[in-house]
């Protein structure tokens, strides 16, 4: 059974520009998801799928597997299970490997994350499992924010496994979509890079 990473960068975003390639601190959304999948050494493939040359260009450092994303599946309107299945059919995957997703908006995510996450699908033998954190102390026991830092996929007809990190570290689970966060973000980043990462955030540049 193989174990691959599928990263989905888009060039085009709905609400901010070139989102995916976007920066924080000196490294893209992108390269940063791409690092941290290498650096967790758990994949045998990091994929990323992509339409646009200039995020193709920016991961050649790494040795990824690039797949062309074609225009249908590269609109706002585009949902990510297509997305996955062109990957599947095109990189020749089988039914059985494991697939995981890292959506490059969730910059903080850590190897470790990604290791965790895995374990447990393999433990339990989830086919749907997710990193999350839960929203607020006072929260019931099933409210979670169901950020797909570390998603593994294999069939959509299965529930989700959650595996919940501690409070103290849910600002990992940092979904960037709308310019406000993405401004948090780096200014979390700059903060952990004065003063401590006291958040415990992954990023290569800490």
């Amino acid at each position: 059974m193989g174990v691959y990473a599928i990263i989905p960068a888009r060039g085009g975003s709905r609400r901010i520009p070139r989102k995916n390639m976007q920066r924080i601190g000196t490294l893209t959304l992108t390269q940063i998801a791409v690092e941290c999948a290498f650096v967790s050494k758990i994949f045998d493939r990091v994929i990323l799928t992509t339409d646009d040359d200039v995020i193709r260009t920016s991961v050649m450092a790494f040795p990824c597997t690039i797949i062309g994303r074609p225009p249908a599946l590269a609109s706002d309107s585009a949902q990510m299970a297509p997305v996955i299945d062109h990957v599947y059919k095109t990189a020749n995957l089988h039914r059985d490997d494991i697939y995981v997703l890292l959506q490059p908006t969730s910059p903080f995510r850590s190897p470790g994350d990604i290791q965790a996450v895995v374990s447990m699908a393999r433990e339990r033998g989830s086919a749907k499992t997710v990193t999350a954190s839960r929203l607020d102390p006072d929260c019931h026991q099933g409210d979670f924010n169901g950020v797909a830092m570390a998603q593994v996929f294999a069939s959509p007809a299965q529930p989700y496994q959650m595996h919940p990190l501690p409070m103290t570290e849910r600002l990992r689970t940092i979904d960037i979509d709308w310019p406000d966060e993405l401004y948090k973000a780096r200014a979390l980043f700059e903060y952990a890079k004065k003063h401590g990462n006291e958040f415990n955030i992954w990023h290569p540049g800490l």
